[in-house]
């Protein structure tokens, strides 16, 4: 492993959407089975169904651009050995649900897709719509449906979230990938505080939720709307980290928040040379 792949650990030991037809793209026909997926060597997929414990992912990928584009910035010359270093960010955390905002469909100013280079491990996926710096994905283990996209009412960029089903012990769990509004122009902040506020509001009446996203928040009150109605944020106590190179120094903007799972552990894993944010990734147990 690359000497940069270093990471932060904390132990946290204690730790059907209402949708409105006019709101939610309805993907009814969408195909959740990653068209690149390679069976592992034993030719078999993995078996959750007696798991209580699942390892979930999040990541602002910056669109294979450090942040810097909304278009991948890789050459032709640069794809082998950067691919190299993605791949082995990706092994290392091995996630069971990974989340990924600032996705990028290809990987490659030549055009190469991201999902058959990157991601051809899981074997299901549901790639958001890219709207220039907002694209929201999912890749997983577990089978995915109801696989959904929402744009958030009030926004200054092409804002939504990405939600996806999945079993866990025989229970429903929501899954959601999101970026949310900066503070841009005179009401971006407005904006945020109404996109968390939404996101609560969408899944208060269900148990189990895991939510992933870049939150673009710099006070660590505005997340007492996710607190407030029962979720917990993965990194509480963890030492700052999120956007690299940044003046956030009270909180980390990006979070992996949730509901009806204990945190066990959560782990920041640095690597700027692949992206302006940090990967998190969160030992989930499930609580019945």
């Amino acid at each position: 492993m690359h000497n940069n792949l270093k990471s932060y650990v904390i132990s946290l030991s204690s730790l059907t959407i209402c949708y409105a037809c006019n709101s939610y793209d309805f993907e009814d026909d969408y195909n959740p089975i990653n068209p690149y997926y390679t069976a592992d060597s034993e030719g078999q997929e993995r078996d959750f169904s007696n798991d209580s414990i699942l390892i979930v992912a999040h990541w602002n990928i910056g669109h294979f651009s450090q942040g810097k584009s909304s278009d991948t910035r890789i050459t032709v010359q640069d794809t082998d050995s950067l691919k190299e270093l993605y791949l082995d960010i990706i092994k290392k955390v091995n996630p069971d649900v990974f989340g990924i905002c600032e996705y990028n469909p290809t990987f490659n100013t030549n055009g190469d897709n991201a999902a058959q280079l990157l991601f051809s491990s899981f074997p299901y996926s549901y790639i958001g719509k890219k709207y220039e710096y907002n694209c929201n994905s999912i890749f997983s283990h577990l089978p995915l449906y109801n696989c959904t996209q929402y744009k958030f009412p009030e926004r200054v960029q092409t804002r939504y979230f990405s939600v996806a089903d999945f079993q866990l012990k025989g229970n429903t769990v929501k899954f959601v990938e999101t970026h949310l509004d900066f503070n841009q122009g005179a009401k971006g902040q407005e904006c945020r505080l109404s996109q968390m506020k939404e996101l609560t509001d969408a899944f208060k009446d269900y148990p189990y939720v895991i939510i992933c996203a870049d939150y673009n928040s710099r006070q660590r009150e505005e997340f007492d709307v996710f607190l407030n109605a029962g979720f917990t944020l993965a990194t509480d106590g963890l030492p700052n980290a999120g956007a690299i190179n940044s003046d956030y120094s009270e909180i980390m903007i990006d979070n992996i928040i949730v509901k009806g799972f204990q945190v066990k552990e959560t782990i920041v894993y640095p690597h700027s040379t692949l992206s302006d944010h940090d990967l998190l990734s969160c030992c989930l147990k499930i609580t019945e």
